[in-house]
């Protein structure tokens, strides 16, 4: 079931609001990023890739005249460099953050490691999000209301969490790696609320 476009009629007017999104230059996390610039938040994309990441908030710009549609752009967001460069460049930049939208997301054909030694899924998938949300939950928390929205799928039904391998490194098979990350957001972001 496909949801109706988010205009300024259905939807109520994010002016004053400043909204980040990873994972930003495609799929969900680009047309998110699209009708909250049309809706006036101050969009703040979060992608792979300088140049990437600047031509797509060329194109909301281009697509939204008003729009202020900054970017920063990141080599790896799995890697614990990569989401503290974005959230420092977040915490120096913005004093007040209304939004946190984690789309950012992948699933990998064969196990990798981040250059932290990290299994990527679950670095990209659960890792990520946490440290970047633990990370400007003192901007969140004073800029409230705010929310954290933590994108998964339905990828998560019937995965098991196998304590024993974590990381996969006994076995690796994609789909249940990626499963099991969507299912670890899930868990995630129930105890983020519960707090």
């Amino acid at each position: 079931m496909l949801a109706a476009p988010m205009t300024a009629e259905t939807h109520p007017s994010l002016r004053g609001r400043v909204v980040v999104l990873t994972g930003a230059t495609s799929g969900i996390g680009l047309a998110a990023a699209r009708n909250v610039a049309a809706l006036g938040a101050h969009t703040v994309l979060v992608g792979r890739g300088d140049a990437r990441v600047r031509a797509v908030a060329d194109s909301i710009r281009a697509a939204t005249p008003d729009a202020r549609v900054d970017a920063i752009g990141v080599p790896d967001l799995a890697a614990r460099d990569g989401w503290e460069a974005v959230a420092a460049r977040l915490r120096d930049d913005y004093p007040s953050l209304h939004v946190l939208v984690h789309v950012a997301g992948a699933m990998f054909g064969r196990r990798e490691e981040t250059a932290d030694g990290i299994e990527r899924t679950f670095a990209l998938n659960v890792l990520a999000p946490l440290a970047l949300t633990l990370r400007l939950s003192d901007r969140l928390i004073r800029s409230a209301p705010a929310r954290v929205v933590n994108v998964a799928s339905a990828a998560h039904r019937g995965a098991r969490v196998p304590w024993d391998d974590l990381e996969a490194r006994q076995r690796y098979r994609p789909f249940a790696v990626y499963g099991r990350s969507k299912l670890e957001l899930i868990l995630l972001t129930r105890e983020l609320a519960r707090r």
